[in-house]
């Protein structure tokens, strides 16, 4: 009995002692948030120095009042800036951040990082080598947000934001609203390193720049920046984007402006899905096949003419169809002009037709240049609003 007393009061001290070891072992490598500069947005730009760049971070202040790195107050108005941004510059991406330990009292932790915005001097010159610290990180996200700025990338860190606590968090959701327009790609860090590392599809990337309405700077987001060989080589307008978006199947809302009778009407696009075929003709020309089918809807009207009667809605989805193919042959001849396979066709015909790919893959930009489109579009009308009449007195 006192054996079988002794061996339990053994086996319960051993389960107390694992209980510490193992309850231990979960927080170990634990940091204290005191003890973090929490990054929440990341500039990099071209330095002035050859071979040198810049990388600026925007850190949350947890519960102090923002300051830029020279120490000048933030932001303005009632609400307290909750931000700082701080900026160093050296060679390689790895030694500009360790660096910063040496002016920051905090480590830099790079797991909360929403946005990478890249200087457009930079993108012009190469994002490999700049982005290769991020991909490799641990710390780091791969559905981090990329964009390219029209100047610097650390200008629009600086910007003030609106409606929300930092330039960062402004960026993004500006991003995601514009979703209604389909006219910037939404693109992170994961989709730009696989155009990085692909050997035929050039990557598109956001443009963001700064806008002044009523003498106060504004972020804005349209358009895209055209990634070939790592480097950015072109920019395509907001129209152009959005072609380039219905060949990837990447629109789901939107608005045209059409004109049917005389009585200009805005057209939306609620529903939306696109397919791309390649084909070979039997002289062996390459072909792409696009086919558009989407859901519309009346928006308004600015006319007497009565979109809305049963017996005129052919007309106007007529004129919408025709629009959008306008949008996406524009497209897709100026990513043609400039060489660029945007689309990722390069891949549907290696899937499609591998044989055929085998004799053009060692020269798909001579290929591409070549290449013809057939865009078949196809839209139905899917409501009118609260009414159905426009408000002009009734014809007779």
């Amino acid at each position: 009995m006192k054996t079988l007393k002794n061996a339990c009061k053994r086996l319960t001290a051993c389960i107390v002692a694992l209980s510490v070891v193992f309850g231990l072992g979960g927080c170990y490598d634990r940091r204290e948030l005191n003890t973090l500069s929490i990054v929440f947005g990341t500039a990099i730009d071209k330095a002035d120095k050859k071979g040198e760049t810049t990388i600026t971070f925007q850190i949350a202040d947890v519960g102090g009042e923002g300051k830029s790195e020279k120490g000048s107050p933030k932001g303005s108005g009632q609400m307290s800036t909750q931000y700082l941004n701080i900026s160093n510059t050296g060679k390689n991406a790895n030694n500009i951040i360790r660096d910063m330990d040496h002016i920051l009292s905090r480590e830099v932790y790079i797991a909360h990082n929403q946005v990478i915005v890249i200087g457009e001097d930079l993108a012009r010159e190469g994002v490999r080598d700049s982005l290769d610290f991020f991909a490799r990180s641990p710390e780091g996200r791969l559905n981090v947000y990329i964009f390219v700025a029209r100047g610097k990338g650390s200008d629009i860190l600086e910007t003030e934001p609106k409606l929300e606590k930092m330039p960062s968090d402004d960026l993004v959701r500006t991003l995601m609203v514009q979703k209604r327009t389909s006219e910037a790609p939404i693109i992170t860090e994961f989709d730009l390193i696989k155009g990085l590392i692909s050997k035929t599809t050039c990557s598109i990337v956001p443009i963001v720049y700064i806008k002044e309405i009523e003498d106060k700077e504004n972020v804005c987001v349209e358009g895209c920046a055209v990634f070939k060989d790592g480097k950015m080589i072109a920019e395509l307008d907001k129209k152009e984007t959005r072609g380039v978006l219905w060949i990837r199947n990447e629109v789901k809302n939107g608005a045209f402006l059409v004109d049917v009778e005389g009585t200009k009407a805005t057209v939306e696009i609620r529903e939306a899905r696109s397919k791309v075929k390649p084909e070979i003709r039997d002289d062996g020309k390459i072909v792409l096949k696009i086919q558009v089918n989407a859901m519309v809807g009346l928006g308004d009207q600015y006319g007497k003419f009565n979109l809305s009667d049963p017996t005129n809605i052919p007309e106007g989805l007529k004129m919408t169809e025709r629009a959008i193919r306008k949008e996406i042959r524009n497209a897709f001849n100026k990513v043609k002009a400039i060489n660029a396979d945007v689309i990722g066709f390069g891949d549907c015909l290696r899937q499609r037709y591998p044989k055929k790919w085998e004799q053009v893959k060692d020269h798909w930009d001579e290929t591409f240049k070549d290449i013809e489109a057939e865009i078949t579009v196809k839209i139905k009308a899917d409501g009118n609003g609260r009414i159905d009449t426009p408000l002009h007195p009734s014809q007779g």
